[in-house]
């Protein structure tokens, strides 16, 4: 269909990642991008013909700059935003490009030819062993439980937000120690499972009776319910799930994403081989042959269960023992 709408667009497009298995958190964040007044709050009508011109780049560039002005609104501004913004205009267009549903420009134009994009720097968000005393006190002084233990969680299982955000009941598995991601980034293909040690298995015990309370219907299925007065406006549907991975509680000082790359460091502080670091954390190992072809995940499993064991030791002393010293002192 020539002349097909962003809105159209993004419909059809969503609709193939699903069916490609992608996993819930790429189309959560493709969806954050473009369900909002970034584009589809603007554009949702607007033929991806009249933005691959001259006069709609120049649009897109002048949007791209508001979105980045707007810093001091974390939420739904600054350079971050912006790129994501535009780069999921093009993926969008691109695909939309590639089936036909749109005609190339004649002179080769594209929504995103003049976007001159935000230079982005590696966030340096994990924390040393000196933070974790603190972030301790923070976790145990949280009002929402089931928010507090899904933080721990992503600490002690160094996994992707979205993949544990996501994780349902019928997916763990006590007896065998593990619990079953089927859709990871990178899709059905990437499936895997974590390796659960006693802290673990207690955290997410602890989550079972506070998310009973905190939402009795939904914690039926999902491990960490989500809120559903929490849904942003006009995104128009509510999973079910835990959607809001960085918690907005000022006091925790490191959350979400932050908490995998600690993980990492934790790896290292364990004493943890490198290629069992790279399993745990579910890391592509394409074009290593060596850990990647001949390292399969179920014949180390033992291992992989044994290094998850020491990391959560290593940083369960590491947060109680400190607290613990703090109190003494106090």
């Amino acid at each position: 269909k020539v002349g097909i709408t962003l809105g159209e667009a993004w419909r059809l497009y969503r609709a193939a990642l699903e069916k490609s298995g992608r996993s819930p958190a790429t189309i959560y964040s493709y969806r954050n991008a473009v369900e909002t007044e970034h584009l589809l709050g603007i554009w949702r009508d607007t033929a991806l013909s009249d933005l691959a011109t001259p006069e709609g780049a120049a649009r897109v560039a002048a949007r791209h700059e508001a979105i980045t002005e707007r810093a001091t609104d974390p939420k739904h501004g600054g350079a971050y935003a912006a790129n994501g913004a535009v780069r999921t205009l093009r993926v969008i267009y691109n695909w939309a490009l590639e089936r036909g549903h749109v005609k190339p420009h004649p002179d080769g134009w594209t929504p995103t030819r003049q976007v001159t994009f935000n230079v982005e720097e590696a966030r340096e968000s994990a924390m040393s062993r000196r933070d974790l005393s603190g972030w301790w006190a923070a976790y145990v002084a949280m009002e929402n439980r089931v928010r507090a233990e899904f933080q721990l969680f992503l600490l002690l299982s160094g996994s992707r937000a979205g993949a544990i955000a996501t994780a349902r009941w019928e997916h763990l598995d006590v007896a065998g120690r593990r619990l079953h991601i089927p859709t990871p980034k990178g899709g059905k293909a990437r499936a895997y499972d974590i390796p659960l040690t006693r802290a673990m298995l207690a955290c997410l015990s602890r989550t079972r009776r506070a998310a009973r309370v905190y939402q009795p219907m939904l914690s039926r299925e999902w491990i960490f319910p989500g809120d559903p007065s929490k849904v942003k406006r006009g995104s128009g549907e509510f999973a079910g799930h835990m959607s809001l991975f960085a918690t907005t509680d000022a006091a925790l000082p490191c959350s979400g994403h932050g908490l995998r790359h600690t993980y990492r460091n934790a790896c290292i502080w364990a004493g943890v081989e490198e290629a069992l670091s790279k399993k745990l954390m579910n890391h592509s190992q394409k074009g290593d042959v060596h850990s990647g072809t001949y390292g399969s995940r179920e014949g180390v499993w033992p291992d992989l269960l044994d290094a998850q064991a020491r990391i959560s030791a290593t940083v369960m002393a590491l947060l109680t023992t400190t607290a613990k010293t703090r109190q003494l002192a106090a």
